[in-house]
């Protein structure tokens, strides 16, 4: 990356207040905890930058297009992934949501994959996890940690992602290939199983 080769790490913390600073490779923290304790609470974050009515707008708007109704589960299904603030699993969504049936679940998730409302996130384990897609809540990248599964969601800065941009672009320069945006999974061990 051009520049100081610090990447700037943008959230908010539980308390609301921005949190930014410039991550150094030769930093002695581990790379996951420094994301980890810069980003805080990525649920805190999603709900303080989406606008619930508007994303409930998008989401009516979506189903309508394509005839189908946007019923209170599925309503309570979105506000559950949005609090959730990361990629969760079927076991996740009924654990924070004890109510939701199993079936339910699959089916509006399946449903609401198929219409462009949410996505299937790929982790190091065989189970599938939802998030909301990013045109939805914005452009974000993933921590998959490659002992447990988990995924968590994370933001750079703008001024970092048009350097990903750029190298990417400097990457695939000649071979006829034309990035247009790109996904970012950063593996390793969260911090329960560091």
């Amino acid at each position: 990356m051009a520049g100081s080769g610090a990447a700037e790490v943008v959230g908010r913390n539980p308390g609301g207040s921005e949190v930014a600073g410039a991550e150094r490779a030769a930093s002695a923290a581990p790379f996951t905890a420094r994301l980890t304790r810069l980003l805080g609470s990525l649920a805190a974050m999603r709900t303080g930058s989406v606008d619930l009515e508007e994303l409930h707008q998008a989401v009516a708007a979506r189903l309508h297009d394509a005839d189908q109704l946007y019923t209170r589960g599925r309503r309570e299904l979105i506000e559950l992934l949005v609090s959730l603030g990361r990629p969760a699993t079927i076991p996740d969504l009924l654990a924070a949501q004890p109510r939701l049936t199993q079936s339910s679940l699959y089916r509006n998730l399946a449903s609401l994959d198929e219409l462009g409302v949410v996505t299937k996130v790929t982790s190091s384990d065989d189970r599938s996890r939802y998030e909301l897609t990013e045109d939805l809540i914005g452009h974000h990248h993933h921590m998959i940690c490659l002992r447990c599964g988990r995924v968590d969601d994370f933001v750079v800065s703008t001024r970092t992602e048009r350097q990903i941009d750029s190298v990417l672009a400097h990457a695939v320069d000649g071979s006829g290939f034309r990035p247009t945006g790109h996904r970012l999974d950063v593996v390793g061990l969260c911090a329960q199983c560091v």
